[in-house]
């Protein structure tokens, strides 16, 4: 982003002498921000809980599979929530 002004931007100590440092930039930055639409609150507050909804979702799939594989019988069709293989 360019044209942004910088607040508190500190020039370090090791660097202030020296012309050889032709351009900068940073990695980081924080916003505080008052006054958040709602819908953009809720659209922040999407940002943390979709990965940590989809680790839960992946983590259930995978001991589900683990539920088939280790079964009675390997690779049955399907098995019913109590644990128990359908019969045939």
């Amino acid at each position: 982003m360019r044209g942004f002004v910088l607040g508190n931007a500190e020039v370090p100590a090791f660097a202030q002498k020296t012309d050889a440092i032709v351009d900068a930039g940073y990695e980081t930055v924080w916003l505080t921000v008052f006054g958040l639409p709602v819908g953009t609150r809720w659209l922040m507050y999407a940002e943390i809980a979709l990965p940590a909804l989809a680790v839960i979702a992946i983590c259930t799939a995978v001991f589900w599979l683990s539920l088939l594989l280790h079964g009675d019988r390997s690779f049955v069709p399907s098995r019913t929530w109590r644990g128990q293989p359908h019969s045939s």
